[in-house]
């Protein structure tokens, strides 16, 4: 049996963690990292140690992240340097803990789970990505999860889209599109 960790990285990392063969039978968290400001070091550091624990702690075979998406042309530097140093560091981790990494698009995730990757125009821009993560974690809910954060939301979200790639096996609410009447 294969055992698979997804993440969604950011200051707060969702975490899911289960075998590949069962999408329901999964533990998942948050891994939330101190604000170190303008020290990026302290905070690559830390994410490092948390995730090495944590790939100790549950022995994954299989180490899956969100690819980092930027949603507009401004980003500052830093947090440019944060999204892809998080991923960096996952890739970097995983590989010394000698588990397969890979990752996945955002919008290949969001398809398959809540069969959109954006919100519908009716939505006010401003409130759309806060719709997004709510049709996630409503998504979540149905299939029998309960996440704490949008961060456990995604990671599961991921979890159900590399299941999906690696055995054929939908979840029976994935089946139809439940938020057609969203517009």
């Amino acid at each position: 049996m294969s055992t698979l960790l997804t993440l969604d990285t950011a200051t707060a990392t969702g975490w899911a963690f289960g075998p590949v063969d069962n999408l329901s039978e999964c533990e998942y968290g948050t891994i939330t990292l101190e604000n170190t400001g303008d020290d990026l070091g302290s905070f690559f550091a830390e994410f490092e140690d948390r995730l090495r624990d944590l790939i100790q702690s549950l022995k994954p075979e299989l180490l899956v992240f969100e690819a980092p998406i930027l949603y507009r042309t401004n980003t500052q530097k830093k947090i440019l340097r944060k999204l892809y140093g998080l991923t960096a560091y996952a890739e970097t981790t995983g590989l010394k803990a000698q588990v397969r990494v890979a990752e996945a698009d955002l919008t290949d995730i969001r398809t398959h789970f809540i069969h959109r990757t954006q919100a519908p125009r009716s939505i006010p821009k401003k409130d759309r990505t806060k719709w997004l993560k709510g049709t996630i974690m409503e998504q979540c809910r149905r299939m029998g999860w309960n996440p704490e954060n949008d961060n456990e939301g995604d990671a599961l979200a991921l979890r159900s889209f590399v299941i999906w790639k690696a055995t054929g096996f939908l979840h029976p609410t994935l089946v139809t599109d439940l938020f057609q009447e969203a517009g």
